[in-house]
């Protein structure tokens, strides 16, 4: 018998990665237990203890992301770092400022002044690198949170909206779904640091 996932279409939320350059391409890396993101497939949950599907409402396994993008951006500076929006669906668990989930893949990726800066992590065309590996929009974040610079919640909503809204038609290659959310980005990035 197979088990209908919690959630059809999926939710977006903000996450961290940690960053690190390997021979095949820059890769996303979970900095709580450094398991690395797979370019071009979803990441899917395990659980150390067992659970089956993860995340159970017993454990706290599964892909965690925030619905506020000011309070990640605030606790996530430093160098090595990548801010990004994020796709989760089947299993999805909320919680008071976020969701664990069990499938996810970026759909956006920040990188921070600091990474951005320390050519050990990403050396030249990093960001060029990053794109074509996970095949999705990177953009260069203006400020860091040392410098006080802090995306608007209210704009990063409309991102993470427009990023689950034109999903389907992005992949479908519709030229107006590319549009929308290169508007929503650009209005983060432009109004609101």
């Amino acid at each position: 018998m197979t088990s209908v996932p919690d959630l059809a279409e999926p939710v977006a939320a903000w996450r961290v990665w940690n960053l690190v350059e390997t021979p095949d391409g820059p890769l996303l890396v979970s900095p709580v237990r450094p398991v690395f993101w797979p370019p071009r497939r979803s990441m899917t949950a395990t659980c150390h203890r067992g659970c089956a599907p993860p995340p159970s409402l017993r454990c706290r396994c599964g892909l965690y992301a925030m619905d506020e993008l000011p309070r990640l951006y605030r606790e996530s500076a430093g160098a090595g770092r990548v801010v990004g929006c994020t796709a989760l669906w089947g299993r999805v668990v909320e919680h008071a400022h976020g969701v664990r989930a069990q499938f996810a893949y970026p759909l956006l990726l920040f990188l921070l002044p600091e990474t951005r800066s320390g050519s050990r992590t990403l050396g030249s065309g990093g960001a060029r690198r990053l794109k074509q590996h996970y095949r999705v929009p990177v953009v260069v974040a203006p400020g860091s949170s040392a410098d006080g610079y802090f995306p608007d919640d209210r704009l990063a909503g409309a991102v993470a909206e427009e990023a689950v809204r034109g999903l389907a038609g992005r992949r479908a290659g519709d030229h107006t779904a590319h549009a929308r959310f290169a508007d929503a980005v650009e209005d983060l990035v432009g109004r609101s640091w």
